[in-house]
């Protein structure tokens, strides 16, 4: 039992998970004074120039247009995510925000049932239920007054809606880790976000705080 979960894939995961909430951190100190628009269009920048280094140096082919149709509204659909998630790290505390954000796990069952026809076990669906119990408790210490009960409402509407898009992310992106390589996935998860907001890259927000740029490039390598 010690061994499988001290197995390789379960410590990918949970170093992925810590990467993650460095990110939610960084994000949650960097974005009211650097812009969230900035943050966003800078971050998914670098994380491409640094997705395709490795991109050529593993020399991965290139794929169809079938996958890179698949890979397009995939990566519009993250760069949704990601904006919503990043506004909400903004408006709510990093633990409410950043414990609240994993129920885009929850919702990955019912997801896979509707996209890829999987069954719901028993025990997912009453795992399911009890961790959408723990939210609901979480969500029940927040008060709704307040001078920023506004921001609040508005912080939790746009974490929701980044954990169901984030469901339906992790979902399309199981259908393609079967055959395709991560290499290729990691370069389309960041070329097609920064391709969609090179406006806000090439100034139509006016130009970031040039000190903030390695913090991007920190973000965009985390």
């Amino acid at each position: 039992m010690t061994a499988r979960l001290l197995s390789a894939p379960m410590l990918i995961a949970a170093f992925a998970i810590f990467v993650g909430t460095g990110v939610d951190a960084l994000v949650k100190g960097v974005a009211p004074d650097a812009g969230l628009q900035h943050l966003v269009a800078w971050r998914f920048l670098f994380g491409t120039v640094i997705a395709f280094a490795v991109f050529l140096a593993q020399r991965k082919p290139v794929p169809g247009w079938a996958a890179i149709r698949f890979h397009t509204l995939r990566g519009l659909l993250q760069l949704f995510c990601a904006f919503t998630f990043f506004y909400a790290l903004t408006q709510l505390p990093l633990a409410v925000a950043t414990t609240l954000g994993f129920t885009a796990a929850l919702l990955v069952a019912p997801v896979a049932r509707l996209l890829l026809g999987e069954k719901i076990s028993p025990v997912a669906a009453g795992a399911t239920l009890l961790g959408f119990a723990g939210v609901a408790f979480a969500l029940s210490g927040q008060s709704g007054a307040g001078e920023d009960a506004g921001n609040q409402t508005l912080g939790l509407i746009a974490l929701f809606s980044s954990t169901i898009g984030y469901a339906f992310v992790l979902v399309l992106l199981r259908m393609r880790a079967l055959i395709e390589d991560a290499t290729t996935i990691a370069l389309f998860t960041n070329i097609v976000p920064a391709l969609a907001m090179l406006p806000v890259t090439f100034g139509l927000f006016g130009a970031p705080d040039w000190y903030d740029l390695p913090i991007f490039a920190l973000l965009g390598l985390l």
